[in-house]
């Protein structure tokens, strides 16, 4: 096996990307059959260019932080549902959301989400949030913090059930993402419209960076001329 040598530290990349983008079908070649199939499924090419670089952002990071070459990389579904990376303790998670792409990296396993933040569906709230979550978006001192806060909420569900590995397919209102126990393993926050959420039993190490599909499509495009 080999080692993550970021092993410590969780590595969260924050991926924006051109949804316009006409280069976009060129990188197909670099994601396997199965992915290219998924990507052709898609009808609306927004779908089709998010499918395709998030498979590409997760390889180019795994090749960076495992060692393991792109010819050599093998990805399998754990028991658990979850795509992971063969001959490697490196653990990835990825969410998708508008123009963004979230994908975190880290040495055991990891949920994320990230969610567009927008008029949130708060009628849901009797369903699927614990009151004390209810409790915590309806106390907002004005309209703008209660619906960030209801995207806080949701967003932290969701890191969670994809920690497990099976989703959000629980009973949704007793779990209690307020409580101090799930707090310590959770981080969340805002950005440019956006909201993110990371479940992870140690998040203290977390280092954020940017990418877009311009630095994705060059890492190949050097790859490419070098390999």
């Amino acid at each position: 096996m080999r080692p993550n040598s970021k092993k410590d530290e969780i590595i969260a990349i924050d991926m924006t990307l051109d949804l316009t983008n006409p280069k976009w079908h060129q990188y197909k070649k670099y994601v396997s059959k199965r992915r290219q199939e998924s990507v052709d499924r898609f009808v609306h090419i927004e779908d089709k260019i998010r499918c395709l670089y998030a498979a590409l952002l997760v390889r180019k990071k795994c090749m960076e932080l495992s060692g393991i070459s792109l010819e050599e990389q093998h990805f399998v579904i754990s028991k658990g549902g979850k795509p992971c990376l063969s001959d490697s303790d490196l653990f990835f998670n990825l969410s998708h959301s508008g123009d963004r792409v979230f994908a975190c990296f880290a040495g055991s396993e990891i949920g994320v989400d990230v969610e567009k933040v927008k008029d949130a569906p708060f009628y849901v709230m009797k369903n699927v949030f614990h009151d004390a979550e209810i409790a915590y978006v309806e106390s907002a001192d004005n309209p703008i913090t209660k619906n960030e806060r209801f995207f806080e909420v949701w967003t932290c569900k969701e890191a969670f059930g994809k920690w497990k590995g099976n989703g959000i397919i629980y009973d949704l209102p007793t779990l209690n993402t307020k409580s101090q126990t799930m707090s310590a393993h959770l981080k969340t926050w805002f950005r440019e419209g956006y909201c993110y959420s990371v479940y992870m039993d140690d998040i203290c190490h977390l280092t954020i960076i940017r990418e877009s599909n311009e630095s994705v499509e060059s890492f190949y495009q050097l790859y490419c001329s070098i390999s």
